[in-house]
Order: structure tokens, then sequence, then C-alpha cells
């Protein structure tokens, strides 16, 4: 029986904490166009948590991308996340869009076939896509050697992130005939993490990686915006550069750091994580509306609001481990959440 890699697990616990801080930020569009430093803190942490959702790609290629994978796993892999991007779209349709009944399923699939129906779930949809492509890209990956993860990650960042950073910054855009799809899309976060897995990389470099993606996107994210004068939002995205790099040296960190760490308490929330992911944006709004919080977030500025925001954190990723945890407990509903 193969030993459980709890540095995993521990990625896969920050990075859900960090994905429901990245559903919160009430201290970052507080910006009128006046320096402060409270508000560069406050974007240095939208950067921060911007590694969530990558960690746990990272994590997915790590485990998944060992060996080959058969039709048979990818196709019950693939319909376990398409069952659940159906069930918990549907729940967040009525939720989230007022005026919807029920029983008006042609709209709600409408609805879900042109864009998720929580801004969350585009992960599920992504998911789908890559289990359906698993048993070829795992052909491929086992027969990697080193040298080929690193030309293929190479191709990743030189096709695929560093003319989508260079177009988001106002560059040009670099010609569609040169966009490779194999080097553009999420793959890479996938491929990086088995890497890792295989071949691991320094943790100092890990720590370069992280503090250089951090620091370079915050630094022109205060800049750009100083300059237009409003919030500039360009290197919101997973794919940018900084992005990867902050991502990618995070998870060596981690993997460098807890491989030997053993916690029963460590890989049972790591078994939650999944539900808490799903769960946690139905209580956003929930626990804005609570009026002591409401109340605090009309009066408070600055390093008191970035606080709250945190506060309000910290209430949320509780109430999702409880949900989850209670989901958990149901035999049927654990298979798909765990």
């Amino acid at each position: 029986m193969r030993q459980r890699n709890y540095a995993i697990d521990i990625a896969k616990i920050l990075g859900c904490i960090l994905v429901v801080m990245n559903h919160t930020t009430l201290a970052l569009t507080q910006f009128k166009g006046q320096f402060s430093w409270s508000w560069v803190l406050a974007v240095t942490v939208f950067f921060i948590v911007k590694i969530g959702v990558p960690m746990f790609i990272l994590a997915t290629g790590a485990l998944v991308l060992t060996r080959e994978r058969t039709y048979k796993y990818s196709w019950r892999h693939a319909g376990k996340f398409a069952i659940l991007g159906l069930l918990w779209s549907y729940f967040y349709w009525l939720i989230l869009t007022p005026g919807h009944t029920w029983w008006r399923f042609d709209k709600f699939l409408l609805a879900a076939y042109q864009s998720p129906t929580a801004v969350h779930l585009w992960y599920l949809y992504m998911l789908v896509a890559f289990y359906l492509m698993l048993p070829f890209l795992s052909k491929m990956i086992t027969q990697f050697k080193q040298t080929d993860y690193l030309w293929f990650m190479t191709g990743w960042l030189l096709l695929g992130s560093l003319p989508l950073t260079i177009q988001n910054c106002g560059g040009p855009a670099l010609t569609g005939w040169a966009h490779l799809e194999l080097f553009t899309g999420f793959i890479g976060f996938f491929i990086c993490g088995q890497y890792i897995r295989q071949y691991g990389i320094p943790r100092w470099l890990g720590f370069i990686m992280l503090i250089l993606g951090i620091a370079s996107a915050t630094l022109m994210t205060v800049l750009f915006s100083m300059h237009e004068g409003e919030i500039w939002l360009a290197l919101d995205n997973v794919m940018t550069l900084p992005s990867i790099l902050a991502a990618v040296g995070m998870f060596v960190v981690i993997y460098g750091s807890f491989t030997n760490v053993h916690s029963p308490i460590i890989e049972h929330l790591s078994k939650l994580t999944f539900g808490v992911y799903l769960v946690h944006l139905a209580l956003v709004k929930p626990v804005e509306h609570i009026p002591a919080i409401a109340s605090a977030i009309q009066s408070a500025q600055g390093i008191r609001l970035l606080g709250i925001q945190m506060g309000m954190d910290v209430i949320i990723f509780a109430g999702a481990l409880l949900i989850s945890q209670m989901m958990y407990l149901i035999p049927g509903v654990k298979k798909l959440i765990s």
C-alpha cells in the first residue's frame, strides 16, 4: 500500500482557505486613486489568494498523473464532476438569479451550458474536460523523461503565459496561429505538479518564485492603478506569469517541507476541502448581511476593513467546513465530495 503524501493534503487545505478568501475583496475595491500602504497590503493579499485554485490543480496532477489511466477511470471521474457540476449549478442558479422558478429546467440547462451559474464553478467544467482527456494525457506523461517535462513547461510559459501577460499589460497580442492549446491552458499546472512529485524543485528556488510572483503582481498593479486612477486588474488571471510563479513556488515549498508529516486530522480536513469549495460561495452574501458586519463594513477603511474582510473569511470557511462535514457523513454524498 502506497504511503499517503501529507504535503499534498496540506497544499489542498491551504488552497481551500485561499479560494474562500478569493471571494471577499472588500479592501481591494476601496481604491479611489490615492496611495496608501493599507491598500498595497490589500493588493498583496489579493494576489496571495490567487494561488488557491492552482494549488488544487498542482495537487491533482501530482496525484493523478502517476501512471496510465484507463477510459473507465476517466469516464467515472468525468461523470462524477459532471453530476456535481449540474447539481451545484442548479443550486446556485436558484439562489443567485432572482425570478427563476425551480421547474424551468430548460432555462437552467441553457444557462449552465453558456457559462457557470456561479463564478467558482468554472473549476468543475475544467475538471470534466481534464478527466475526459486523461487517458491520452497520462499515456504521454508516462513516457516523459525529465528533459521532456522541462521543454514542455518552457513551451507552457513562453507560448502560453508570457504572451497572455504581455497582452493583459497593454502590449501586443500574440497571433492566434501560434497558440498551441497544449501549451496555453491549465494542463501545464497538472503536468508541473507531476514534475514536482517526480523530480522536485529546491525549496530555496520555490521561495524565490513565490516572492517574485507576488511582489511583481503587487508592484505592477499598484503602479498601473496609480497611473490610471482606478483599480487595474489585468493580472487577475491565474495563467499570467506572476500567478504561475507564485503558485508553483508555494507548492514547491509545501511539498518540500511537509512530505514526512503524518496526521489523521490533516488527512480528514483534506477530504473536506472539496465540499468547502462547493458550498462556500453561498455563505458570502449572508455573512456580509449580518447586521454587525454590514454596519462595520460601511464605516471601516484601510487596515480595519481588511481585518473585517479576513474575519468574514474565517466565518465563511468555518461554516462551509461544518456543512462539508455534515455532507461527508452522508454515504452517497461522501463519494461525490471526497
